[in-house]
Parts: C-alpha cells; sequence; structure tokens
C-alpha cells in the first residue's frame, strides 16, 4: 500500500484496477490499517547529518566535544543515538593535520524517538544549517514495507511535483506524492517492498523533468529522499539522493542524463607501431550511433564531447588516417557519467635466456585507463587525481611538501604505482612537488614540480608520464579534471 501526504492509503495502487474507481475503499481501508509502528521509549532521541553544500570542503561533524566523523559533500552519516537533552554541536573543516577551523556552533534539541537532521547547505562562504525533525519509524517486518520521507534541496526551485510509480509503469501511471517547496519536508508515506521510480515535474506541469532508475526497496526501514540540483553533465535540473539509517547514500541521477567524455593521449612511439607519430584519431562505435574525436596531439586531452550512455567500442587510429593500429577497446559510460580516457603503451619483452641462437621478442600493447571526473567544488581543498604512467619503476612515493616541511615531515604524501589512480585531498596552500623512487639501494628524486592551490584551482590531475624530450625523461602535468 501507499500512503501519500494526508496519510490516506492507497491500497489500489499496488493493483492493476484504476485508482479513480477504488479512491473511497482506499479511504475506508485507511481507517482499519496501522502502517507502522514506533517505540514508546521517550529518553532516547538521535541525530543525523547530511553534506549538501556543493562547494564546501570535507567536513567534521562534532557533538558535546565529540567527532563523530568527516562527510563530503552529498554524504551523510548514520544515525547517533543520545539520551534526550541539549547538544553541542560544532562543524569544521581541516586545514591541517590537526588544525580544525571550526564554523557553525549551535544547540541541538534531541528528544524522545525523534531525529534531528542537520543538514548544511549553500555556499560555504554563507552557509546555512537547516535542522528537520521527524519521526524515527520502524516498520513493522510483517508488513513488508518502507517508509519514506521527501526534502526539496534544490534552492532554485519555485516548487515541484513528485510521483512515484511501480519499476514496470509509465508517468501516466504514477501517483503524485506531492508537491514540495524549496527546503520543505514531506510527512511520510508507505509502501510495500518492491522496485519503484520517482518523477519530477515543475509544480502543476506535466512535463517530467527527472527519472529515476528503477530503485529496489529491500528492507522495511526508513528513507530520506533528498532532491538537490543536478551537479553532472546530464541535462536534467534534479539528482535524487537517498539516505538510509545507516550512513550509506546513493545517489540517483536522471535515468535519460547523457555523459561526457574526454580522451587522454599518453602513447609514446615505437619502432613496432611505426604508424604513429604523435596525433591520434578515436572512433566510439555503440549501440546509438558512433563519435569520432580528431587530432588529439600526444600529451594532451581531447575537447570534450557529449555522448549518449552506453557501451562502447573504440579504434584508434593515426591522425587522418583510416587503418586503426588499435581496436575494439571497450568503455562503459554510465547516466550522467563524467569520464576521462587515458590511453598508454605497455612494452613487454621476454626475459635474455642466454641463448644466441633464440631470438627476443618484444610486445606493444596499447592500454586504456578510465576514470571518472571529479564534479565537486572546493574553495578550500581539492581533490588531486595521481595518473602515474611510468612503467620504469614499480611504484612512486609522492610528497607534497609545504614551506614549513621537509619530505621526510610532510603531512600529505602517497605511493603510486603504475595506471592506479589515487586521490589525494589537499588544502589551499603552495607545495614543492617531490616524486621519489627506489633504485638499488638509495633513493632518487624522479621529478620535481611546484603547485600552488587557490579557491579557484578546482580538481586536477595529476598526469605523470615518460618524456624523452626533457633532460629528466619524466614529465609532471597538472591539469584540470573538468572542462576548462
Amino acid at each position: 500500500m501507499l500512503l501519500i501526504t494526508n496519510h490516506l492509503l492507497l491500497s489500489t495502487f499496488f493493483n492493476k484496477i484504476k485508482l479513480k474507481q477504488l479512491f473511497f475503499t482506499a479511504f475506508i481501508a485507511t481507517l482499519l490499517t496501522a502502517c507502522g509502528s514506533s517505540d514508546d521509549n521517550d529518553s532516547t532521541g538521535y541525530v543525523k547529518f547530511y553534506h549538501a553544500s556543493n562547494n564546501a570542503p570535507e567536513i567534521y561533524f562534532s557533538l558535546d566535544d565529540n567527532t563523530y566523523s568527516s562527510y563530503n559533500f552529498s554524504e551523510s552519516s548514520t544515525l547517533y543515538e543520545f539520551e534526550s537533552g541539549t547538544l553541542a554541536m560544532e562543524l569544521s573543516w581541516r586545514e591541517g593535520t590537526n588544525d580544525y577551523q571550526v564554523f557553525t556552533e549551535q544547540d541541538i534539541k534531541v528528544s524522545g524517538e525523534q531525529v534531528e537532521l542537520v543538514m548544511i547547505s549553500g555556499d560555504i562562504n554563507n552557509p546555512e544549517i537547516l535542522t528537520f525533525e521527524y519521526a524515527n519509524e520502524n516498520p513493522d517486518d510483517d508488513e513488508e514495507q518502507f517508509t519514506m520521507r521527501i526534502i526539496n534541496m534544490d534552492e532554485s526551485s519555485t516548487g515541484i511535483d513528485v510521483y512515484l510509480a511501480k519499476d514496470e509503469q509509465s508517468f501516466n501511471e504514477a501517483i503524485l506524492l506531492g508537491s514540495y517547496a524549496s527546503k520543505e519536508m514531506s510527512q511520510s508515506h508507505y509502501a510495500d517492498l518492491e522496485s519503484y521510480k520517482f518523477f519530477i515535474t515543475q509544480a502543476g506541469s506535466q512535463e517530467v523533468l527527472y527519472q529515476s532508475a528503477d530503485i529496489d526497496f529491500l528492507y522495511t526501514s526508513q528513507y530520506i529522499m533528498v532532491i538537490r540540483a543536478n551537479d553532472g553533465p546530464g541535462d536534467s535540473p534534479y539528482t535524487l539522493d537517498v539516505l538510509s539509517k545507516s550512513s550509506a547514500t546513493v545517489n540517483f541521477p536522471d535515468k535519460e542524463s547523457g555523459a561526457e567524455l574526454k580522451i587522454y593521449n599518453a602513447l609514446t612511439t615505437h619502432e613496432l607501431l611505426p604508424e604513429f607519430k604523435d596525433k591520434i584519431d578515436i572512433y566510439l562505435s555503440g549501440i546509438n550511433g558512433e563519435e569520432k574525436i580528431e587530432a588529439i596531439a600526444r600529451g594532451e586531452f581531447s575537447e570534450v564531447i557529449d555522448i549518449s550512455y552506453g557501451d562502447f567500442a573504440i579504434d584508434i587510429t593515426p591522425h587522418e588516417d583510416e587503418q586503426p593500429f588499435a581496436k575494439n577497446h571497450f568503455i562503459s559510460v554510465a547516466t550522467n557519467s563524467d569520464k576521462s580516457l587515458f590511453f598508454y603503451l605497455t612494452v613487454e619483452e621476454e626475459d635474455d635466456d642466454g641463448d644466441d641462437s633464440t631470438e627476443e621478442k618484444t610486445t606493444v600493447y596499447v592500454n586504456n585507463l578510465p576514470v571518472n571526473n571529479s564534479n565537486r567544488v572546493s574553495l578550500y581543498d581539492h581533490q588531486i587525481n595521481v595518473i602515474n604512467l611510468v612503467d620504469d619503476f614499480s611504484a612512486l612515493d609522492i610528497y607534497f611538501v609545504r614551506s614549513n616541511e621537509t619530505v621526510e615531515t610532510a603531512d600529505y604524501s602517497l605511493r603510486s604505482t603504475r595506471a592506479n589512480p589515487q586521490i589525494i585531498t589537499l588544502p589551499n596552500n603552495t607545495f614543492d612537488v617531490n616524486i621519489l623512487v627506489n633504485q638499488g639501494e638509495s633513493e632518487l628524486l624522479l621529478a620535481y614540480q611546484q603547485l600552488t592551490l587557490d579557491a579557484d584551482s578546482g580538481e586536477l590531475f595529476m598526469v605523470i608520464e615518460e618524456d624523452e624530450t626533457l633532460s629528466s625523461g619524466y614529465s609532471v602535468k597538472f591539469i584540470s579534471q573538468g572542462n576548462e
């Protein structure tokens, strides 16, 4: 059964009989049916935190001087249980290893069997701290139902309508759950454990602006459905976060959203690949048609292309040549995704067996490395995705050294292996980036680069490659993950 905002039980929603024919029957059934249960213990309350400020860094959440965890944009906490009373809350971000900047202090009141959902939203320079209070509902397992509440967190919204349908139904068969203004939470909606999809329109409109994929609700639990502005490349203005009682948050972009893709040419010349000189053309073949990206120079990204979601086979040819030297490279592109695809060479040589009569064999492989671009926006820190394409060493030790540090005392460092992306989050500052390797019994400086991060730096790739044109033999580039 489905309980809409006025708590009428719409049992007709879950069969094939038209809603109008059984509306009054459903209303009578409501008077006889209880759709949930709640604990009578008034001494215990709960607090949950959700990060909805898209330009904020990782936020640390503290209650009564206890820091429970930290959360990035669109992440949420589990339910923290407390005795009823008043708690002192602090929100902060980290500026150094043990240096935290507190930007919000306020009291939170916890009362019996109620959840205080604390949400940070808006611009982090002037953040808004919202608190939504609602009952901690625990549907009876025997009823095989779940309950959900909807929050409209699209700040530009003048009001939206939210519809629910079973997985095989169309928008015309969907039930209107309600109309919601910005920053409004709905009442509880109960439904049977099944697979559903959500539709969103502007208030009073029948034009669908968002449709979720099928969402499986498998557990008799409580969910918070947060509708927020889409920060991905798709055309839909909305995306949906599903918050559970645990710390899990699952995002569902618009089902029909397209995707964005760009290609990085890290191929090197080799005698076994004589047709490759510098630039390449890329051909993508998928069920929805073909795409071509031309003249990608070595050591550079292509232009960003808008593509439909789906699975693609990729052929690579020298620029202005019709004959591929690499064929059928596979990439799968999800809805609303933003990807970079790195092409690079691997050279394998058979070990010398000492037999002069045996010809040693060298094989060249064209490899691809797909990476999800970060759409995160943060003014105070930035994610650096390290792409190591160096084949000469088993691992690189990378140190990000500030002015008051040395390699030995640096707070920020990582170990990088080839074609294994590693993400590190760095605060705004100037760093000496030292890349060290072990050779024999010595540690050598492979490459050095300086990096300055400020509010406008955005999310970056750090691409490390072999480069025979440089005296060191290696290049280090910091490249935006965005479309700049």
